[in-house]
């Protein structure tokens, strides 16, 4: 019996090789597709001097694809996942390595069959001239080794002078099993070193001895500095390790990861629902360690509250269990159901009181559905980077359903992210984008290479979050104390309640306390808001507003 794998890999006949070689002399050609839209790839594999046909849905991502090829090969291949599609210089264009997470489509390959090579993924060079033998001299096990402690020690202008004289920086150091892009996420003000890395050839997802990507260990370092440069030189937020977990996965494992981070990865379109081999989502994972911080970005952004693992278990049951209380106060006040049952048939509140977790198991039983607080505002994107169709369409379907939404506040615009899909690229000159690198911070007087002026051609700053434009008449808790001496202002104790009377355009709010009026930061204050009047007259307050200014439950003394 042939098994599905087989059925879709074919050795490649004479007849579509000569197919093929007629394309240079007629011009290019559509891909075929067949009824359910697949193309067919002719694909080399250098290593084996063998070529075979292969069958791939064009809509799907890269990475699909390769899997499909790994499944045939990965036995024969040393790092697998390092291997990639390469597609040859064609029609004026230089050639260069299929990105795994874009769809295959986007590539518009040659038909009537795509040709392309998979192959180590090494440094393109674009130089004219290339002397490979003295590119052979220079890649010697001393010298790999003298470039990686350069790059560890974060030195921009000697780790650029080894890959001027054409030093490939994707490779493992045997040492440590990092790359030198994934060592550079370790370093502190990281962001020349990166960019010098990747204008010198570095590959955005070439994977440490771990199958892990430079987004992948900058996630799990928690350096925000290390995933914003990644993002902004088009690494993707969804890269996968070979378990098929994210960058945005691995941060919600790790403890004391800042919720920035999960922001950043987020806001350029963190894919959320990956899970584990036990079903676990992300945040599930956050609310197992209690980093409530991270498990309120992941509900911002639209983290499916009542999803159920292997076991049944919901991230309610997860908080529960290992007592973090303040995941579960933010998950029953952004509306987890307590009422969903495990496999066990058990209840969160049933885990917390076998779990002798009295505390918990008290917040769960007092917890009211009225006490549930939606958000004021929707979750922002970064409409500069590049998406498919079907995300696109997810992100609009979620900016406009999501019931934790409150939607009289500002609603996101998505309505340019069709432009940035639709519209072709504007070409710049080298000075014009060398002033986007200056604005996002890349200062440093670093000759650039042909490969990172296109990369970075198309980089803006990402949205920030702002404030609704209604906070004026809003009542506001002192989360930490406000002290400031200078004239006018007002200060603040936590747990005081103040009433916001003007927004200053310096970023200082007026309110007042009593009597007492003058200015403050809204940096040590978060919303609460008040319900009607309950049968005993008494006006209670039902919880915090998100706000980027403070988190849900700020941290104590």
């Amino acid at each position: 019996m042939v098994s599905p794998s087989q059925q879709r890999v074919t050795e490649t006949t004479t007849g579509e090789i000569i197919m093929s070689s007629l394309e240079g002399a007629l011009g290019p050609a559509p891909l075929v597709q067949d009824e359910q839209g697949n193309i067919k790839v002719n694909v080399f594999f250098p290593d084996f001097n063998v070529q075979k046909c292969f069958t791939f849905d064009p809509d799907e991502n890269v990475w699909e694809a390769k899997r499909l090829v790994l499944h045939e090969f990965s036995e024969q291949l040393a790092d697998s996942l390092n291997y990639g599609f390469y597609l040859s210089a064609q029609s004026g264009r230089a050639g260069k390595f299929l990105d795994e997470e874009r769809p295959l489509d986007d590539y518009k390959l040659a038909g009537p069959i795509g040709q392309l090579e998979f192959k180590y993924k090494r440094r393109v060079y674009r130089m004219s001239q290339i002397n490979f033998r003295k590119l052979r001299q220079l890649h010697n096990k001393s010298t790999l080794k003298h470039f990686f402690d350069i790059v560890k020690g974060n030195s921009v202008e000697k780790s650029n002078r080894f890959v001027e004289k054409g030093l490939d920086p994707n490779f493992i150091d045997v040492g440590t099993g990092e790359t030198p892009l994934t060592i550079a996420t370790k370093v502190a003000r990281c962001r020349n070193l990166i960019l010098q890395l990747v204008s010198g050839g570095a590959h955005l997802d070439f994977r440490n001895d771990r199958s892990l990507t430079p987004v992948h260990t900058a996630a799990i370092n928690g350096n925000a500095e290390a995933i914003k440069a990644l993002l902004e030189l088009g690494a993707s937020p969804n890269y996968k390790d070979s378990m098929g977990l994210t960058p945005l996965f691995h941060l919600c494992k790790k403890k004391n990861s800042p919720a920035l981070c999960a922001e950043l990865l987020l806001r350029d379109y963190a894919r959320l629902g990956v899970k584990d081999e036990q079903g676990n989502t992300e945040l599930h994972q956050a609310c197992k360690i209690g980093n409530y911080r991270v498990a309120e970005m992941l509900i911002f952004y639209g983290a499916e509250l009542d999803y159920q693992n292997g076991s049944g278990a919901t991230p309610l049951h997860i908080s529960a269990f290992n007592n973090e209380l303040r995941c579960l106060q933010t998950l029953l006040v952004r509306g987890a159901d307590k009422n969903v049952t495990n496999n066990a048939k058990q209840t969160a509140y049933d885990v917390a009181n076998i779990s002798s977790h009295k505390e918990a198991a008290n917040i769960l039983s007092k917890h009211d559905a009225l006490l549930v607080v939606p958000f004021e505002e929707p979750p922002m994107y970064n409409t500069n980077r590049r998406l498919a169709g079907a995300n696109l369409e997810a992100m609009k379907l979620l900016s406009k359903s999501d019931p934790r939404i409150n939607m009289s506040a500002s609603v996101m615009n998505l309505s340019s992210l069709d432009h940035v899909i639709l519209s072709s690229r504007t070409s710049k000159t080298d000075s014009m984008i060398r002033s986007d690198l200056g604005h996002l911070g890349f200062h440093d007087s670093l000759t650039l290479g042909h490969s990172a002026l296109t990369r970075v051609t198309s980089l803006r700053p990402a949205p920030s979050f702002h404030l609704p434009n209604t906070v004026p008449g809003k009542t506001f808790i002192c989360t930490r104390e406000y002290n400031s001496d200078a004239n006018g202002h007002l200060r603040l104790s936590k747990g005081d309640l103040v009433t916001v009377l003007t927004v200053g355009d310096g970023g200082l709010w007026e309110g007042k306390v009593g009597d007492k009026e003058g200015w403050f930061s809204p940096d040590h204050v978060a919303e609460v808001k008040r319900q009607a009047n309950d049968a005993d007259g008494v006006n209670r307050m039902v919880g915090w507003i998100y706000t980027p200014s403070a988190p849900l439950f700020p941290a104590t003394n």
